[in-house]
């Protein structure tokens, strides 16, 4: 995941992160939000191939500055699956990545 933090201005702003899938099989991702209020995030759903890479775009509204996060969650992904959501149904947990979101004070 790069970068590892997202720093936003004040007036908001968009900026993305790249993923990479290094896991050695093909992986299903969703993006969740502390505030979706806040914060939009594109796409909430996605596949990763192995060895490839992925944008997500985090687009940030005006608002008073606070602490928030993004978590990634992934869970591995057959090549006939097509719709991510489904497989983020089961009651197992998920490996996460979490993404800092900081404002510009």
């Amino acid at each position: 995941m790069e970068p590892k933090e997202l720093k936003f201005a004040k007036a908001g702003g968009s900026l993305k992160v790249k993923l990479t899938n290094n896991t050695g099989e093909r992986q299903a991702i969703k993006v969740k939000c502390s505030d979706n209020v806040l914060y939009r995030v594109n796409p909430v759903f996605a596949f990763i191939e192995n060895g490839s890479s992925t944008e997500i775009e985090v687009i940030r509204q005006t608002g008073n500055p606070k602490a928030d996060k993004i978590v990634i969650v992934h869970t591995p992904a057959q090549a006939s699956d097509t719709d991510a959501a489904p497989l983020f149904k089961k009651s197992e947990a998920y490996p996460t990545f979490l993404l800092p979101l900081q404002v510009e004070s």
